[in-house]
């Protein structure tokens, strides 16, 4: 047990108590250690494992997409932005991996969760998670501009009026 858990316990935490054993000053800058690679681990083990602890309809629950989709966008927007791969930094520890990125980014744009929000279960900080977001959907803009971002042609227009029929509308 660390100490803020045991301070907790013992009734002895305040606001003005000090528990800074994960945090640490770099250049002026606070370092929070956070486990990265095990917000990682949990992530696979929850999703992506070969006998994911969630099945696939949690996970499209979770992710708002089927999980062939996920990885189809992740391999996507790896070959347009090097960002959403994983590197190690100059200790050599490994970075976020390409999932937690973007999952952050995911669950911040289809939830409307604040990017602080993101930090506890993916591990990921306030400031990376915006730049995750800002990567993301450049990456997806210039991914699939061409396609889908682009006015409906004849084809479109016809293909969409008669699934409408199919489904009922006139």
């Amino acid at each position: 047990m660390n100490n803020l858990t045991t301070a907790i316990f013992n009734g002895d935490f305040d606001e003005s108590s000090s528990f800074d054993d994960d945090i640490i000053m770099i250049s002026g800058r606070r370092y929070i250690n956070r486990e990265r690679v095990k917000g990682d681990e949990q992530i696979y083990k929850d999703y992506f494992a070969d006998n994911p602890v969630y099945p696939e309809e949690y996970f499209r629950i979770r992710f708002r997409t089927r999980r062939s989709l996920f990885v189809s966008i992740l391999h996507d927007i790896q070959q347009v932005n090097e960002y959403f791969i994983q590197t190690r930094d100059a200790t050599g520890a490994p970075g976020l991996s390409s999932v937690q990125k973007m999952t952050a980014a995911l669950r911040i744009l289809q939830y409307g969760i604040p990017a602080d929000a993101v930090d506890e279960h993916i591990r990921i900080g306030e400031s990376t998670a915006i730049a995750t977001l800002n990567f993301f959907t450049r990456s997806i803009v210039a991914t699939y501009k061409a396609v889908y971002l682009r006015s409906p042609n004849e084809t479109d227009v016809a293909r969409l009026l008669q699934e409408g029929e199919q489904r009922g509308f006139p």
